[in-house]
């Protein structure tokens, strides 16, 4: 088992990761070093492949996503419940009573923002502010 320092340093390099490496691979290895893993992948990219693989009936709601600050859209991975419990990944919380209709899960998506100038609430990721709360 890391150490907390250990995984702080892992974590850190993974986040570094998204400045040199393509965003695909960034995410899944954020995920991974994060104990993050699924047979649930498919490879989309770009909000338009995006919209058309997963939103076919139109639900994003583009304004409150944001996506005119958007440069591309990765979808990672998908988590369920089962994932978790088989890899004893507990740490994500899923509702416990148990409902055969309803699959709960976890989406994770990788978006690259444009490199505008950032507001006050939103510090970038090399900014020595955000290093120091890793």
């Amino acid at each position: 088992m890391l150490s907390d320092v250990d995984a702080k340093r892992d974590i850190e390099q993974a986040l570094k990761a998204f400045l040199s490496q393509p965003l695909y691979e960034a995410g899944m290895g954020l995920l991974s070093v994060l104990g993050y893993r699924s047979d649930l992948v498919l490879r989309v990219s770009g909000l338009e492949n995006f919209c058309n693989t997963l939103d076919q009936r139109g639900r994003l709601r583009k304004d409150a996503a944001k996506v005119t600050e958007w440069t591309n859209v990765e979808f990672l991975c998908q988590v369920t419940g089962d994932d978790l419990s088989l890899r004893g990944q507990d740490k994500i919380p899923f509702q416990k009573q148990f409902k055969p209709t309803e699959i709960q899960s976890y989406v994770f998506l990788a978006i690259e923002l444009k490199d505008e100038p950032l507001h006050k609430n939103r510090p970038r990721p090399d900014h020595p502010s955000c290093e120091s709360r890793l």
